[in-house]
C-alpha cells in the first residue's frame, strides 16, 4: 500500500479552534493541543487505533499511517532507482524543465544560488547519474554474456 495517493484529512486545513475533538462524515476524531515554543498551540488527531499523535489521517478507517501499513514510494524502491529519483529531483530543484532526464545538458546556476552550493549540489547529482549508469551497463553486460 502507497500512502503518497491516498485519500487523507490534513489537520493543518481544518479550523480547530479550542474543540477537542472534529466530526468528519459522522465520525468524531479526538484533537490534542500541544503548546509551541513561542507561544500558541499545535493540534494534533489521536490516531483511532493506536492513539498515537499525528497530524495527517488515512481515510481507511480514519488511521494513521503506522496502523494502515501505509509505505511511501521511496521505501519500495529498489536502490539504483532511488538513485535516478535523486538525480532527477536535483535537476528540477536547478530547474530543469522536459523530460528528458539524464539525456538533457545539466542544469546552470539557478539564480542567487551561490557558486559552492550549486557545485556540491551537481557533485552530488553527477555521482547519482554515475553510480545508476555504471550499474545499468553492468546489468547490460551480464545480458549480453550469459
Amino acid at each position: 500500500m502507497i500512502c503518497d495517493g491516498k485519500a487523507r484529512i490534513d489537520i493543518r486545513r481544518l479550523r480547530c479552534g479550542d474543540t477537542d475533538a472534529i466530526t468528519v462524515c459522522g465520525i468524531t476524531l479526538p484533537v490534542v493541543r500541544t503548546p509551541c515554543h513561542f507561544g500558541g498551540t499545535r493540534h494534533w488527531f489521536l490516531c483511532r487505533q493506536c492513539e498515537r499523535r499525528c497530524v495527517l489521517l488515512y481515510e481507511d478507517g480514519y488511521l494513521c499511517r503506522i496502523c494502515v501499513n501505509g509505505r511511501y514510494r521511496s521505501e519500495l524502491a529498489s536502490p539504483r532507482k532511488r538513485q535516478l529519483l535523486k538525480s532527477f529531483k536535483t535537476r528540477d530543484r536547478l530547474g530543469q524543465t522536459g523530460w528528458e532526464g539524464l539525456l538533457a545538458p545539466f542544469p546552470g546556476k539557478p539564480k542567487h544560488m551561490h557558486w559552492s552550493t550549486y557545485l556540491k549540489i551537481r557533485a552530488a547529482a553527477e555521482q547519482h547519474e554515475l553510480g545508476f549508469l555504471q550499474d545499468e551497463l553492468a546489468k547490460l553486460k551480464k545480458s549480453r554474456n550469459p
